[in-house]
């Protein structure tokens, strides 16, 4: 087992981490927590120092794409209902929809959208009373890898920290870090207050085997042999998402901020005031707004003045910023509308960023699922004495994307008529390739079973599409008149 100070020491490394901090800023922008919320505006005074202005307008609304393209990515490759793991062989698909059901999907959804957050994520894994591994996605916040290089014992761990509370010896809630460290066979618990760690008061069992069960009044525990923390990466250098994008972000945040904040500042006109009457200028401003008129001396006068705010710039901006977030960070931008043209090539074709994006993650998402399934398919064949193997099972991941039903019911008629055409020169074909040649094809067009089936009955009862084509037209234009 590891000493205490080296847990502390591996904590206080993690919590210091380039990787952990990129990982907390992906999360701030995940939840809308922007740096544009930290802006200030600073003048020169008289003296030429610098000042913050705290009396302009100052709005502070951040824009929340990070959030969109990360939700994005995540629908889109969850989107489609069947398995995502899945199996030709009906028994072992009846036993793998026990482990990959809605629960693990959901799970499995949490962990991609961490992924993108973070830049890595983990699943991991727990008996459950009947006693199957069951995966839950794991924040990885706090999960600290540490490598058997560096341990004094040589040993592989996961030390997990998170932020609880705890009823103190007075019964007062108090804040504490809690500690977790494991290993392959069983989990030390902890209490770190002020940078000391103890043995966690709450833990019943401690160290406590990864699985506990009871036969009798006996209580058994055993290891799962294998450290439960199963990591899946973003990419290479496990960076989040947000560094593709935050520039163009915090830039669309600062001028959309800025525009408001003209509108506001400049909502009003200005009054140019020449030989004005009255004691000073708090009554001139009182008579304006209350008695809509103002007294001037002789020759004097009033001019109103009003400022233009470059609207049409910042909205170009804006524009501008818009369709570079949405390219560099692989979206779908809903907002591109095109000219009109939407026919399923068209709408596909603006799913290709999005694509290439659901590409990446699936790859990554593979390498995780795949060493989930092997540990399933070994619980699976121990009890049932199977012999199945990861050959047997296939990962699929159906997307769906908005389409034209227009277009779609256009290729169906297409598909239709190309099987009416094929079928007719086959049945015009008949007294040469023989009545049982003819059927076999049939049946190969349509992909149906036409055992049984008598090519008379199929000359007879042929549709004539471009007659039925003709009677549904009529009967919709009877409708609209």
């Amino acid at each position: 087992m590891i000493k205490q100070d080296e847990i502390l020491r591996f904590i206080d490394n993690d919590r210091t981490s380039k990787r952990k901090q990129q990982a907390r800023l992906g999360m701030r922008y995940y939840n809308g927590d922007h740096d544009i919320k930290n802006y200030k505006m600073y003048y020169y005074d008289g003296d030429g120092a610098l000042v913050e202005d705290k009396h302009r307008t100052n709005v502070k609304i951040p824009h929340q794409f990070f959030a969109e393209l990360v939700n994005q990515a995540t629908d889109y490759l969850m989107s489609g209902d069947g398995a995502i793991v899945r199996s030709e062989n009906a028994d072992l698909q009846k036993e793998l929809d026990g482990y990959f059901g809605n629960k693990f999907r959901h799970a499995l959804g949490d962990c991609i959208t961490h992924m993108q957050i973070s830049g890595f994520a983990y699943m991991y894994r727990y008996i459950d009373s009947e006693k199957r591994s069951r995966f839950v996605f794991a924040d990885g916040g706090g999960v600290v890898e540490v490598k058997a290089r560096l341990t004094s014992d040589g040993n592989d761990y996961v030390i997990y920290y998170y932020n609880d509370t705890m009823m103190d010896d007075n019964k007062q809630e108090i804040a504490v870090e809690r500690v977790q460290v494991w290993d392959n066979t069983q989990t030390h618990y902890y209490i770190n207050q002020d940078g000391k760690l103890k043995k966690d008061p709450d833990a019943e069992v401690n160290p406590r085997p990864h699985v506990i069960y009871n036969e009798g009044d006996t209580q058994y525990g055993e290891g799962l042999g294998a450290i439960p923390f199963y990591r899946v990466d973003n990419n290479r250098e496990q960076k989040s998402d947000i560094h593709a994008v935050k520039a163009l972000i915090d830039d669309y945040d600062i001028h959309a901020c800025s525009l408001t904040n003209d509108i506001q500042d400049f909502s009003s006109v200005v009054y140019f005031v020449k030989g004005m009457q009255g004691q000073d200028l708090n009554e001139f401003i009182t008579n304006v707004k209350t008695k809509k008129a103002v007294g001037v001396a002789e020759g004097g006068g009033v001019d109103v003045k009003t400022v233009d705010i470059p609207y049409e710039a910042r909205k170009v901006k804006l524009e501008h910023n818009e369709r570079k977030i949405y390219k560099f960070g692989h979206g779908f931008d809903s907002n591109n509308i095109g000219d009109g043209n939407v026919t399923n090539v068209v709408i596909k074709s603006r799913y290709t960023l999005l694509d290439l994006k659901g590409n990446k993650i699936e790859r990554n998402v593979r390498n995780l699922l795949d060493t989930i399934i092997e540990i399933v398919l070994d619980e699976i064949n121990q009890a049932n004495d199977t012999g199945y193997t990861a050959r047997e099972v296939k990962i699929e991941f159906a997307r769906n994307f908005i389409a034209n039903e227009l277009d779609n019911a256009q290729i169906a008629l297409y598909d239709a008529q190309r099987q009416k055409y094929a079928i007719d020169a086959l049945l015009s074909s008949s007294p040469y390739l023989g009545d049982e040649k003819v059927l076999e094809q049939i049946g190969v067009i349509l992909n149906v079973d036409v055992s049984g089936i008598n090519l008379d009955t199929i000359q007879a009862h042929k549709l004539n599409l471009d007659e039925a084509s003709d009677a549904l037209l009529a009967t919709k234009l009877q409708g609209e008149a």
